[in-house]
């Protein structure tokens, strides 16, 4: 997950939270009805949501947490753009090996092999955004990938983000059960070290939208990037908890009961 978590960075600036991940707009999904027929498969999308959302929000350019990087200025960055201050922008070094390249005449991004370690886990990020600036703030798409440990997942989006760096964007992106999930208005805090706080709204694209809130932040420290701790409330019509219990298995309260599962049936 932490692997995860910065290769969507240059995703998520505005608070990974910015407005939008997801599947919005007239005519969307409807609201999901939780039974428990289909509350395993809401509580595994709630989970791949806040997974996707929180490894956006450590990338080297994050549209997931409002404000700048720590590191990369993002104000400054799309100043550079907008005056085309460089012929290109490096972020390779942000990359132990591989690189992370900006053309200043378009406001095209490529990634190469980029692994990005932070000191517990490491993946390999590939793909490219395209931003360039949008009246006070800039707009954004994105076709990203990142591998870890053997497993490769990938993310698509776009969105736009105000001078203050409040951002809306909309993603799409494949879940460890194979489906195609999207977040909306998706909202970041925290570290793997302290632990993720994450809410928005997921689709799922077999029953419809469902809202997430986080009870305890979630870490992710599994060598699969799945969460080994913490919980969160997913509702739907009524509400569902799930607790992570270790990296081998999860458990879901629902309708009174308990029942525990194995991350390796999924």
């Amino acid at each position: 997950m932490r692997a995860i978590r910065a290769f969507l960075y240059l995703f998520v600036t505005s608070s990974f939270i910015l407005t939008g991940c997801g599947g919005g707009g007239g005519g969307g999904p409807s609201s999901a009805t939780i039974s428990q027929s289909n509350v395993v498969d809401l509580a595994v999308a709630a989970t791949e949501g806040m997974k996707s959302s929180a490894s956006a929000s450590e990338s080297p350019i994050s549209f997931y947490k409002t404000g700048s990087h720590p590191t990369i200025s993002t104000n400054k960055l799309i100043s550079d753009l907008a005056q085309h201050n460089y012929a290109t922008i490096d972020l390779s070094p942000f990359c132990t090996t591989g690189s992370f390249l900006i053309n200043d005449q378009t406001g095209a991004t490529t990634i190469a092999d980029c692994v990005i370690d932070d000191g517990y886990s490491s993946f390999t990020l590939n793909g490219t955004i395209s931003f360039f600036p949008a009246g006070s703030g800039y707009s954004f798409t994105a076709n990203l990938s990142f591998s870890q440990n053997g497993n490769t997942e990938s993310i698509t989006g776009s969105g736009t983000c105000d001078a203050q760096f409040n951002c809306s964007m909309t993603a799409s992106f494949t879940g460890i059960d194979g489906r195609t999930y999207t977040t909306t208005s998706m909202s970041v805090t925290g570290d793997n070290t302290s632990g993720y706080t994450v809410s928005g709204t997921i689709t799922d694209p077999d029953h419809g939208n469902i809202t997430l809130a986080t009870n305890t932040p979630v870490t992710f420290n599994c060598a699969d990037g799945r969460p080994d701790a913490g919980q969160i409330t997913v509702t739907g019509g009524s509400s569902a908890t799930v607790v992570f219990n270790d990296c081998t298995s999860f458990s879901i309260t629902f309708d009174g009961s308990t029942t525990a599962y194995n991350w390796a049936d999924f």
